[in-house]
C-alpha cells in the first residue's frame, strides 16, 4: 500500500511539474519574453514562491492577534486522513 501510494505521489508531483513548465513557456511566448529571461525569473518566483510565503502569513497573522495557524484544518487535514 505505501509503495503504491508513494508512485502515485510521484506521478502527481511529475504531472504538476510538466503543467508548470507548459504553462511558463506559454507566459513566456504570450508576453515576448525569450526562453532564458522565463526560466530564470518566473520560474524562480514561482517555486520560491510557496516557502516564501509561509513565514509572511505567519507574521501578518501575529500581528493581527490572530492565532499563526490559520490554514491549519484546512491544509493538514487531508494529510492526517492519510495516516
Amino acid at each position: 500500500m505505501n509503495i503504491l501510494l508513494l508512485v502515485a505521489a510521484l506521478l502527481i508531483i511529475l504531472a504538476g511539474a510538466e503543467a508548470f513548465t507548459n504553462a511558463l513557456e506559454h507566459l513566456g511566448d504570450r508576453l515576448g519574453i525569450s526562453e532564458g529571461v522565463t526560466g530564470s525569473i518566473f520560474a524562480a518566483v514561482g517555486t520560491a514562491l510557496p516557502e516564501t510565503m509561509v513565514p509572511v502569513v505567519a507574521v501578518f497573522a501575529a500581528t493581527s492577534g490572530q492565532p499563526a495557524h490559520l490554514g491549519e484544518k484546512w491544509v493538514s487535514a487531508p494529510f492526517w486522513a492519510l495516516r
